[in-house]
């Protein structure tokens, strides 16, 4: 038997190792369902193909947030602040306030009588503290001689002690008053009420103020003490 040549041997052997080599260093290819698990929270890769190696970028993009669902969240967090507030009995800072009160008045003989019609519109501060703007208007018709009007214009500055669906307050307002049978002169009342509220946009409300008249500063202390007491009940409306 023919022996083999050593060169030629030692050749083929060369040629098995290399082969060997080169095939080891292949990645080897992990099948879809072998991939690894996501684990955001962690920072792990959450593709076999992350975890391979795959781009900075793409790896960002695929942990970055949905913006669909960050709209989503931002949608559903005003609507609960929506139902919160229309459910809420009381006012908030930034609230407007309206309101309508009457009242009517007449003789025993149903000769002589006035109606009042009074319109308020205020703004809260605050969840405690609102200003209002008053008009009223007052029409009478005594015996002998034609209907006759007089108005009133106050500011009012109210604290309030928030309870839910009551609410009471003190305050005091300061205007004047005009008209066919009042001298032109200045008015201020301190005054206390409480607003009642029906549902979570209306209430009823109630008021008490003592209300003096003056022409100037120096007046002030000897009208205080001739004032008299008036009373409102009214509607109205938070919005």
């Amino acid at each position: 038997m023919n022996s083999i040549p050593i060169p030629l041997f030692g050749a083929c052997a060369l040629l098995c190792v290399a082969s060997c080599t080169t095939t080891s260093s292949q990645p080897k290819e992990l099948p879809a369902s072998e991939g690894m698990s996501i684990d955001r929270a962690g920072g792990e890769p959450s593709t076999t193909a992350e975890a391979l190696g795959a781009p900075l970028s793409s790896t960002l993009v695929s942990l970055a947030p949905d913006r669909d669902d960050d709209i989503a969240w931002k949608e559903d967090l005003a609507s609960a602040e929506d139902i919160e507030r229309d459910t809420h009995n009381g006012f908030r800072g930034g609230d407007w306030d309206f309101r309508i009160a009457g009242s009517g008045s007449n003789d025993e003989g149903w000769n002589r009588g006035n109606a009042a019609l009074e319109l308020g519109v205020g703004y809260f501060l605050s969840d405690v503290l609102e200003v209002e703007l008053r008009q009223a208007m007052t029409m009478g018709n005594p015996v002998g001689s034609g209907t006759e009007w007089n108005g009133a214009t106050r500011i009012a500055l109210d604290l309030y002690l928030p309870m839910g669906w009551v609410n009471p307050f003190v305050g005091a307002n300061f205007g004047g008053i005009y008209g066919d049978t009042v001298p032109d002169t200045l008015i201020a009342a301190p005054e206390v009420g409480v607003k009642w509220f029906l549902q979570s946009d209306a209430y009823l409300l109630a008021m008490g103020e003592y209300r003096f008249q003056f022409d100037d500063v120096d007046d002030i202390h000897d009208s205080f003490n001739d004032g008299t007491f008036v009373y409102t009940v009214g509607l109205g409306l938070r919005f």
